[in-house]
């Protein structure tokens, strides 16, 4: 006779049908049991002292190096609130908090009085059903104690409810007195047949229980309220909980779906709390998380939470992960340029040009390399006046808004807009000079020792009446462009009369008409 029976045998009570079919939820089993016992363990304590007040002492036992049992005590007087216990010898996982329930707060759904304590996570209702149902499915015993009494649960077969001509197997519940003192004035849950591994294999799934270390930031709203936490320890990678239970556990690279990092904060959730309800406010929520620590990174109150190895690895990748979010499309970064700073998009716009191949040297910017081409050859203008990288996906959203970026038409512009008349021949014979000495250095074989320079009449600094007008970013590209050019059409384009415009561009005032003013030789 198993236990289970021989409980039943000894009972005086009646077993009552609660009518639910015991095929009801089949995809429960001893996870979602148990997360819904301790969540109620935590709310019962949470309702007597706050969670701030509340410490989890883990233990183990002499013979064993796990810590799989809990004390729960208040920070400041040492009082324990609750505790989680497990016997090995007789298979019993035993949870209790002090205080005491009703028998409409066990069987009458929809009486809750939980919904306007935030710090609440669920607290009876439908999900302790739902948890007796799955233990008993599982063929574990169920039984809660409380207010004198002990609350049972079984299944048992119900010939008042018939398909395809059988009785429904359905769960039962009955009530018998039970007034041992050391039960007095507690909730006490008791599952006896669970094994210490299924006990175990769960603690990791609730971050109050867990001894690993989280690697927790907190992250915060405008108000300074904690809208989460961003679970930076690699065992949490792509793990979701909400009020700091597990929920699911994310596809690694999908960019729709993965979170990359870990997270915990609070979101609705489908009946079975197996998964995130509505994906926009988790992107939203998700998002807020991530940008909330990129302005705080360097900030002290982020960094001691942190171990050293921690620590290490959060100020060598953290922007680099933003990076990678943004150019691979993870949707849990989708909304992050609404909550990052100037300053946390000029660090975004710095670590890519570090990153970018030392053969690309400009600190700009292009999303649609087309029409950047296109501008540029309507403009007649060489690529060096543009040095730049592409930047894809929203990672450009963000570095655009860097402090940093300026666009290339718009720099154009103001090029055009700040460019002075040189009206002087010696000013440009000067400039002319200083090319040829820089090309004379760079280029020593190029025979240009002996040119000579006719003074030039400017007339005017309307862009459109000159024609147009090339721009280098250095000289190396200018000389390479002479080089490469007959020794006669520099001669003519040097002995050119024509107005001309001198921009700053580094450390010159360099000229360089299109090839449409060189005479053909």
């Amino acid at each position: 006779m198993s236990k289970q029976q021989l409980f039943i045998t000894n009972s005086q009570g009646e077993w009552i049908n609660t009518w639910i079919s015991l095929n009801y939820c089949r995809n429960w089993g001893i996870w979602e049991g148990i997360r819904e016992i301790l969540q109620n363990q935590l709310d019962g304590i949470i309702m007597s002292i706050g969670k701030i007040n509340i410490k989890v002492i883990p233990y183990g036992d002499k013979y064993n190096n796990t810590k799989y049992q809990f004390d729960f005590i208040h920070k400041e007087t040492k009082e324990l609130f609750g505790k989680i216990e497990y016997n090995e010898v007789n298979n019993i996982l035993r949870i209790w908090n002090k205080g005491s329930l009703e028998t409409g707060d066990l069987l009458l759904g929809g009486i809750k009085d939980t919904l306007n304590n935030e710090e609440i996570i669920g607290r009876f209702g439908e999900g302790m059903k739902l948890a007796a149902l799955s233990f008993v499915r599982e063929g574990k015993f169920f039984s809660i104690i409380t207010s004198g009494k002990c609350w049972s649960f079984t299944q048992k077969l119900d010939d008042k409810f018939i398909k395809n001509g059988q009785p429904q197997n359905c769960l039962h519940w009955k009530a018998d007195d039970f007034s041992l003192e050391e039960y007095k004035d507690k909730v006490t849950v008791e599952i006896t047949g669970i094994t210490l591994d299924e006990w175990t294999e769960q603690i990791d799934k609730f971050l109050w229980l867990t001894q690993k270390n989280v690697g927790q930031i907190d992250a915060f709203d405008n108000n300074g309220n904690i809208i989460g936490q961003l679970l930076i320890n690699k065992f949490f990678k792509n793990k979701i909980y909400v009020k700091d239970i597990f929920i699911q556990e994310t596809e690694e690279n999908n960019g729709a779906t993965s979170c990359y990092f870990g997270y915990n904060t609070d979101l609705q959730l489908d009946r079975d709390r197996n998964a995130v309800k509505n994906l926009v406010e988790r992107n939203k929520k998700f998002s807020h998380i991530l940008g909330d620590i990129m302005n705080r990174r360097n900030s002290i109150e982020v960094l001691e939470k942190l171990t050293a190895e921690e620590r290490i690895y959060f100020q060598k990748n953290y922007v680099k992960d933003i990076i990678f979010l943004l150019e691979h499309g993870f949707y849990t970064c989708y909304y992050i340029n609404s909550f990052l700073t100037t300053e946390s998009r000029n660090g975004i716009w710095n670590q890519k040009v570090e990153e970018n191949p030392l053969e690309r040297k400009g600190k700009n910017i292009i999303y649609d390399l087309g029409s950047f081409l296109s501008w540029i050859k309507e403009k007649k203008l060489p690529l060096s006046f543009y040095p730049y990288f592409l930047v894809g996906g929203w990672l450009w959203g963000v570095m655009t808004g860097s402090s940093y970026y300026k666009p290339y038409d718009k720099l154009y512009n103001e090029l055009i807009a700040s460019s002075k008349i040189v009206d002087q021949p010696q000013n440009l014979n000067n400039t002319i000079n200083e090319i040829i000495e820089i090309i004379k250095k760079e280029k020593p074989n190029f025979g240009i020792n002996n040119i000579k320079f006719k003074s030039f009449n400017f007339q005017n600094d309307d862009i459109n009446s000159i024609g147009i007008v090339h721009f280098a970013q250095d000289v190396i590209y200018f000389s390479d462009q002479l080089a490469n050019t007959n020794l006669d059409r520099i001669k003519k384009f040097l002995m050119l009369e024509t107005c001309c415009h001198f921009f700053k561009i580094n450390v010159l005032n360099i000229l360089i008409n299109s090839s449409q003013f060189f005479a053909d030789s």
